[in-house]
């Protein structure tokens, strides 16, 4: 594969290798051994979750628009879904339910907060998991205590949490994120309620 990239874009082969390696150190790219056409052992590559994300968030902001963007988009989630299976696996069910738009301003938001500040582990928002627990994680609760009021244009909340419920998988997903997080304000409660007795007393 390595010297089929190097004779396609004219590049010394050590060049082509160091660029290969490089990105698959940013997660731009992942490799596997697979068999070529005349059945010899290569190497393969395809794009990781990094790069899926830098072709996404060009071509997300064009799908109203541009049907090719859009096609282009629902190439890319379909395909790559195992890399990221409760958001990408998850597409068609939030198209279902007459709510993609709102499936792809998430999908969006994700991509540029991690652009910003990657989901990796030790990083990120959630930097106890790992990268794509993170990412799964932003995607449907970066948002979720201000359900009200909220910034995104004529969100329902009634219809996002019921098409949440609807879905044995996210409803799985759901409830044990929310049964950490009520773990984590309870164990926050104990302490503001310990330090104002201590304040108070």
């Amino acid at each position: 594969m390595q010297a089929n990239f190097a004779i396609k874009t004219k590049k010394a082969y050590s060049f082509v290798h160091n660029t290969l390696i490089e990105l698959e150190r940013r997660k731009i790219v992942s490799s596997c051994l697979g068999k070529s056409e005349k059945n010899t052992k290569e190497r393969i590559y395809d794009l990781d979750i990094e790069g899926i994300f830098w072709v996404l968030k060009e071509e997300l902001g064009a799908r109203q628009h541009d049907k090719d963007s859009y096609d282009f988009v629902i190439h890319m989630v379909k395909h790559y879904y195992s890399k990221l299976p409760l958001v990408f696996g998850k597409w068609s069910y939030f198209r279902d339910a007459d709510l993609e738009d709102l499936f792809f301003i998430r999908l969006e938001i994700l991509i540029g907060t991690h652009m910003k500040n990657p989901f990796y582990k030790g990083t990120g928002y959630y930097n106890w998991l790992e990268m794509e627990q993170q990412m799964t994680r932003f995607f449907y609760l970066f948002d979720f205590y201000r359900l009200t009021n909220h910034f995104i244009t004529n969100f329902n909340p009634k219809v996002w949490l019921t098409a949440l419920k609807n879905d044995k998988e996210i409803k799985d997903f759901m409830v044990q994120e929310l049964e950490y997080d009520k773990k984590v304000l309870r164990n926050q409660q104990d302490n503001v309620e310990y330090v104002l007795s201590f304040m108070k007393s």
